[in-house]
């Protein structure tokens, strides 16, 4: 017998303990430790619950558990639903500087200089793909004053939208 290999078996014990004793020190070695859910006492409010999650498990069988363990417990209720994209995301805080910025009396030519110079690190997320009339793609994330007028203009609708709950 390889020793060595069996070294966390506790081998020594096994000729002088019962096998129940023995396995409930040494089941670790062949059960996959359960997610646990910690105590009502370390949750703040009703609206968690508190797992303690083995690093040493499979991502897969994880999952799966807890899907389980979750079944019953969890409501989908958002109550302020935003888009999970990016792109929605920064265009959205994009209108809002420039509907603060021409409310507060700047000319749409600054507001377009400004809005290419301060997004111009995330273009990835915003740029569309639009050609110039040479066929160029077009590297601005506002190239003309009437996209400052328009953004100003879906900025207010999003304030009307907002107001009556209905959200990007």
């Amino acid at each position: 017998m390889n020793r060595r290999y069996y070294r966390r078996w506790n081998l020594d014990s096994i000729l002088t303990n019962s096998f129940d004793s023995w396995w409930k020190e040494n089941k670790r070695l062949f059960v996959h430790p359960q997610i646990k859910t910690l105590s009502a006492l370390s949750v703040p409010d009703d609206d968690h619950i508190v797992l303690m999650i083995p690093k040493t498990r499979d991502k897969t069988d994880l999952l799966n558990e807890l899907e389980k363990l979750l079944e019953g417990k969890t409501k989908s209720v958002v109550q302020f639903p935003f888009s999970n994209s990016k792109a929605t995301y920064l265009r959205c805080h994009m209108q809002y500087n420039i509907f603060t910025k021409a409310m507060s009396g700047q000319k749409r030519e600054e507001i377009r200089q400004w809005v290419n110079e301060v997004y111009k690190p995330m273009s990835l997320y915003m740029l569309q793909n639009k050609l110039d009339n040479e066929g160029n793609r077009i590297e601005e994330i506002i190239s003309a004053e009437n996209g400052v007028t328009n953004n100003i203009r879906y900025a207010k609708k999003r304030i009307v939208s907002t107001s009556r709950d209905v959200f990007p």
